[in-house]
């Protein structure tokens, strides 16, 4: 019974100060436990529905926390005034998601490369977890007033010169959806596509640090994606549950319930599973 009137956890530290046992001994980023909590705090009148919705939810307190010392710091041009008024928002629609991204990862270059050399940050942002996974320690050097990494220009200074070459490119701002291909655990690409194992292109939105989240990286030489594979919402005092499978139950390809999951699980819909009494004892 925590005064706050609810639980909220999302992969975050768990870990508080004198805890004899440590839970969680590899934590992510804070940001989706925030976002969670910002959300449960706005009102106490949710349903179940609502709770569909916000594993659904967009919103990025990484972009917001960025956004707060980017903002007076962009140029003047069309792609700096797109992302000045960018939501943090990761909509399929967004035009301001994808320059922040860019911007992002020109920050990370310059500040660490700088100092770790261009082909290591290189390498570490294009071929391994290492930023999908720890992102949030970047994050606490970046979202710092002042630092070491930032040298002598200043965290200001630098970032505003970084900014400027980021969004000067001709390349566009337009809408850039995300997408994964769901393929074969174990045959992969070894097949032709029109047997039917791999499954997409699949819509994959949202970012490292939302509540959807929909991250898409490289490791071992292969391009992997991260994001929540499973979807279960359901109220304590009923005996069903709404749930959705990045997929089907079955790993046969020629069974009817492979790939059955997929397009629900994309569009955010799920099915009811009914516990019904059998003698006696609920199954």
């Amino acid at each position: 019974n925590p005064p706050s009137g609810f639980v909220a956890s999302a992969n975050d530290a768990l870990n508080l100060d004198g805890a004899r046992v440590h839970p969680v001994n590899l934590p992510l980023a804070p940001y989706r436990a925030e976002r969670i909590r910002e959300l449960l705090e706005s009102r106490d009148d949710w349903t179940l529905e609502d709770f569909q919705r916000m594993q659904l939810d967009l919103e990025s307190v990484q972009a917001r926390r960025f956004m707060d010392v980017l903002r007076p710091l962009l140029p003047e041009s069309e792609a700096g005034e797109v992302l000045r008024a960018w939501n943090c928002r990761y909509d399929p629609d967004s035009r301001g998601a994808p320059l922040f991204e860019r911007c992002l990862r020109a920050l990370l270059q310059d500040v660490f490369g700088s100092v770790c050399g261009e082909e290591v940050m290189r390498f570490l942002a294009e071929e391994t977890p290492i930023l999908t996974n720890f992102f949030y320690n970047f994050d606490r050097v970046l979202l710092a007033e002042e630092s070491v990494w930032f040298g002598p220009e200043g965290r200001d200074a630098r970032f505003r010169r970084i900014l400027r070459a980021a969004l000067e490119p001709a390349a566009t701002s337009a809408p850039q959806q995300q997408e994964i291909v769901m393929k074969h655990v174990l045959l992969g690409d070894r097949l032709p596509a029109w047997l039917g194992f791999n499954h997409g292109p699949v819509p994959l939105p949202g970012s490292r640090a939302t509540l959807r989240q929909g991250e898409i990286f490289r490791t071992g030489g292969r391009e992997q994606s991260f994001a929540p594979s499973y979807r279960f919402v359901t109220d304590l005092a009923e005996h069903c549950a709404d749930t959705v499978l990045a997929g089907g139950i079955s790993d046969r390809r020629f069974s009817r319930w492979y790939r059955r999951g997929i397009d629900d699980w994309a569009a955010g819909r799920s099915k009811r599973v009914v516990f019904r009494p059998r003698n006696g004892t609920e199954s």
